[in-house]
């Protein structure tokens, strides 16, 4: 049965793990043929102007409850009329990830505002979908759909874990397991749509976890210790 909620600004659901084969749904609602356009211009943006760029203007957390937390920034007044994502966060909790996309202002998505979270799991962009997404979860004020993709589009029509999914008006809050998602590094992207879209983080690509930049090796820094470039003797 599709899962319908209020049109407002704040709804929470949880889509159903069990798929149902005889009518496509999963305990959201269908995707909507209508989005498809979207979803493509969306998918070949990011591959277009991403694929190069990979978890831009990431910063971590140091506070001690959200030390494991990995927050990826975005330019805020770039959407248009569609919602401005800040920022998204992503932090391990017990059997998968919770993710958070926080908008920019409380936002009314209503029927026709989306929030789409799309993840290459295979970190492959000629497998999957558009650049390479394999999962993508579609939300808009009704309610949230988890897809896979398979047999050329993205289907509600598989077993999962549930998907546990709220939205406040300001931040999207939901936790995919690791056994959906099959890899513990994995690229994403996020996307709003109305007539505008905004892509978030950055271009639109970003990769979990955060790549740690490389080390100098140790006769480098030994070097540079010694060359006076770390510090000067007065």
């Amino acid at each position: 049965m599709t899962r319908k909620m209020s049109a407002g600004a704040k709804w929470s659901s949880t889509v159903g793990g069990r798929a149902s084969h005889a009518h496509g749904r999963n305990g959201g609602h269908k995707v909507p043929s209508a989005l498809s356009g979207y979803t493509g211009r969306w998918l070949l943006a990011a591959c277009l102007v991403g694929v190069a760029v990979a978890a831009l203007f990431p910063t971590t957390s140091t506070a001690d409850a959200q030390a494991s937390s990995t927050v990826y920034l975005d330019a805020i007044g770039d959407a248009g009329d569609a919602p401005d994502v800040a920022r998204v966060t992503i932090r391990p909790v017990k059997g998968g990830l919770a993710v958070d996309v926080t908008l920019a202002e409380p936002t009314r998505l209503g029927p026709y505002g989306w929030i789409l979270f799309g993840i290459d799991t295979d970190r492959n962009p000629y497998t999957g979908a558009g650049r390479g997404d394999e999962l993508l979860l579609f939300v808009n004020g009704e309610g949230a759909t988890f897809t896979r993709w398979r047999g050329g589009e993205f289907s509600p029509d598989f077993a999962h874990r549930d998907v546990q999914a709220a939205f406040s008006g300001t931040d999207l809050a939901f936790v995919l397991s690791w056994a959906d998602i099959g890899a513990r590094s994995f690229i994403f992207s996020v996307a709003t749509l109305r007539e505008d879209a905004d892509l978030a983080p950055g271009f639109g690509i970003a990769t979990y976890p955060r790549a740690r930049p490389a080390r100098a090796p140790a006769h480098r820094r030994r070097h540079a210790l010694r060359s006076g470039r770390f510090f000067r003797r007065r």
